[in-house]
């Protein structure tokens, strides 16, 4: 066993063997402590929402809302919506395991057993159509009965009217205070939510 070992796995130097284990050791710890801080930060944005929301619907103009949002976290912008989705007792809302590499997709939430994906961003100008678009076909791709996109600036009239009878709603101005600081769902995607006539 030990020629054949040595024949196919090339010998280290004794040199070597210092480096190379203290390397696998940083590894190892690297990924246990990546792990538990994104848990530990999902638990603080998550908890950071929750006293946001508290705050923000106190505000009695939308341009404290708007003000106050923009200046936020944009993690904790996405936690914040799903955490007012969620005061919708027939709504059940799904967060991302992490924040990077979500493809595209801030959160998942289900009405009646059909899938709706949410996108969110927070802007200063005008809505990037593109933007809208990619959630889209990501709404195709995952199969979703529906989805929102909720943003923070402003929205064309052409952008509105495009995103308004189909299964993507642009989520702004008004109607984007109504969802932070009520829950409020776009009228269009909770008939999309609607149960089939048997």
């Amino acid at each position: 066993m030990g020629p054949i070992f040595n024949q196919y796995v090339p010998a280290l130097n004794y040199s070597l063997y210092l480096p190379v284990t203290y390397l696998v050791v940083f590894v190892v710890i690297s990924v246990i402590y990546l792990t538990i801080d994104t848990s530990k930060n999902k638990r603080w944005r998550v908890e950071s929402s929750k006293s946001a929301l508290h705050k923000i619907k106190n505000f009695e103009l939308p341009a404290q809302v708007f003000a106050y949002v923009r200046r936020m976290d944009p993690f904790t912008f996405e936690e914040l919506l799903l955490t007012s989705i969620n005061r919708n007792s027939f709504v059940k809302i799904e967060r991302n395991s992490k924040y990077t590499g979500d493809g595209g997709v801030d959160g998942r939430f289900y009405i009646n057993g059909k899938l709706f994906l949410l996108q969110a961003k927070r802007y200063k100008g005008y809505v990037k159509t593109a933007d809208v678009q990619s959630l889209v076909e990501k709404t195709e791709e995952h199969k979703a009965a529906g989805a929102i996109f909720v943003h923070t600036g402003k929205t064309t009239n052409a952008a509105l009217k495009k995103y308004t009878e189909g299964k993507v709603f642009i989520v702004s101005g008004h109607a984007m205070c109504a969802l932070v600081q009520k829950g409020k769902l776009p009228l269009g995607l909770l008939s999309l939510a609607q149960p089939r006539e048997a």
